[in-house]
């Protein structure tokens, strides 16, 4: 993961500026994920946008229809391995 948005991320996290929700990048309600609190993040540095989904009380990032996992380009972004946050155990502790 690159560096410099990994320690965002944690600072972000650790702020209390984000209410936790589950299940959901980021709902109506004003609530987000860890990883929503990522795109979070992507959307305020690449000047994007949340917009409502119709059809559910969740938000998505302007351009894709990810509600759950990280959209493709916040995973390049981010230098993500994966689109929902996983990770490797080796040798007995995550990597």
């Amino acid at each position: 993961m690159n560096k410099r948005i990994k320690k965002k991320w944690i600072k972000a996290l650790r702020s209390g500026k984000y209410k936790q929700g589950k299940m959901v990048l980021h709902s109506t309600d004003n609530k987000f994920c860890c990883l929503g609190v990522l795109c979070d993040l992507y959307v305020k540095e690449k000047k994007s946008k949340w917009v409502n989904r119709k059809d559910k009380a969740l938000k998505v990032i302007r351009g894709s229809n990810v509600s759950g996992f990280l959209p493709p380009s916040v995973q390049k972004w981010a230098g993500m391995d994966s689109l929902c946050g996983s990770y490797e155990i080796i040798d007995g502790g995550p990597i």
